[in-house]
């Protein structure tokens, strides 16, 4: 930010608090003109400097501020002007990667496949419970061909009906669960091909390193190379379900969930997670257009005797009153934090008011941290 922001902004702060809450009660009653409106923007389009801010725009009726979902509603934006603000509170913006193309490092919810099929979707890197070594994650009919695999065969990604070819291996068919009726999930999984082909996390959601137990009514969500973000809830659990994998074979596979977050062909794969918390619930393995059908995560932990990644070795995380009371250190510890940054302050005029609980915490449980200032 210029000098000048700075000043202007430092001026904002120190605005007197009777006409705060002037603007208040005026943004009630005025509808500004659509001149006044880009002007106002343009005033304060600083603020995107901001690190809890993320777009700055307008609309008809005055400014809309794009924000963190940690941001505060008595936050000290909303008396700024006399003219209308919009908040609307999200994660940060991010440039999608094509689900469909090639990607390096792979990573959840884009195509993958075995060689002789068309194309599915990659559920996440686990690892072996034993070896801790790092595995794809996605079904058998994805990453084995309806149990026509053998280990060692290739995983391209993309998958070859999104074009890809023998140059785009990714990894090599390792084991999976026997399709057959009575079996309970759908799923096998595949070495790397090389050290750093893959990263943790699946498009849109970010990281996920806990499982959860499915209920009925849980809001859920869903990543897949065809749908992409798809949302719904718990149907049914403990599901026996039959599903067919082509002209002349079915199976009656056992304890599924049933959602109605929506699915196509393609989307095989996908990892089924809830709504909020990012727990994984398990993989989506087949749908009829209106409900798709998952097996558990617990099963295919136990039948392939995999689990979720940690989060990476060494994190340090940044801290400020954005994120609120931050005081089980100790349970960021057991996750691979290694130290805390703490907002002190913002500039010379704006100290942050849990500064203080954020330090005692750490302190307490022998956290490494150390303060700095926003500028």
């Amino acid at each position: 930010m210029s000098r000048e922001g700075k000043e202007f902004q430092m001026k904002e702060n120190k605005m007197n608090p009777f006409k705060k809450r002037l603007n208040r009660v005026i943004r009630n009653f005025r509808r500004p003109a659509q001149e006044d409106i880009h002007a106002l923007r343009e005033k304060h389009e600083h603020w995107i400097d901001k690190p809890e801010v993320f777009a700055v725009g307008e609309n008809n009726n005055g400014l809309v501020l794009f924000v963190s979902e940690n941001w505060k509603s008595d936050n000290e934006f909303d008396s700024y002007s006399a003219s209308p603000i919009t908040i609307i509170k999200g994660k940060p913006f991010i440039a999608y990667p094509n689900r469909q193309a090639k990607n390096r490092p792979i990573f959840g919810g884009i195509s993958i496949g075995h060689h002789d099929i068309s194309a599915g979707t990659m559920s996440l890197l686990v690892r072996d419970k034993t070896t801790k070594e790092p595995l794809i994650l996605s079904n058998n009919h994805v990453l084995c061909n309806i149990n026509k695999g053998v280990k060692g065969d290739a995983i391209l990604q993309p998958g070859t009906h999104d074009g890809g070819q023998q140059t785009d291996v990714v990894g090599y068919l390792e084991r999976w669960a026997v399709l057959k009726d009575g079996a309970t999930i759908d799923a096998a999984v595949a070495k790397l091909s090389s050290e750093g082909m893959a990263r943790v996390g699946v498009l849109g959601f970010g990281n996920t390193h806990e499982a959860g137990e499915p209920f009925i009514g849980q809001l859920v969500k869903k990543s897949g190379r065809t749908t992409g973000y798809t949302k719904g809830k718990i149907l049914a659990t403990n599901a026996s379900v039959k599903v067919g994998y082509g002209p002349n074979t079915a199976y009656t596979l056992k304890d599924q969930i049933v959602t109605d977050a929506y699915s196509q062909p393609g989307d095989s794969g996908s990892t089924l997670q809830e709504q909020g918390t990012n727990k994984f619930l398990g993989i989506l393995f087949a749908g009829n257009g209106s409900t798709s059908i998952i097996c558990k995560a617990q099963n295919i932990f136990d039948q392939l005797n995999v689990e979720l990644t940690d989060l990476p070795n060494k994190l340090v995380l940044d801290i400020s009153k954005y994120q609120g009371n931050f005081v089980d250190v100790n349970k960021a510890k057991s996750q691979g934090v290694v130290g805390v940054i703490a907002k002190m302050t913002q500039g010379d005029y704006h100290y942050d008011t849990f500064f203080d609980g954020h330090w005692d915490a750490c302190k307490a449980a022998n956290m490494p941290v150390t303060p700095y200032i926003f500028v």
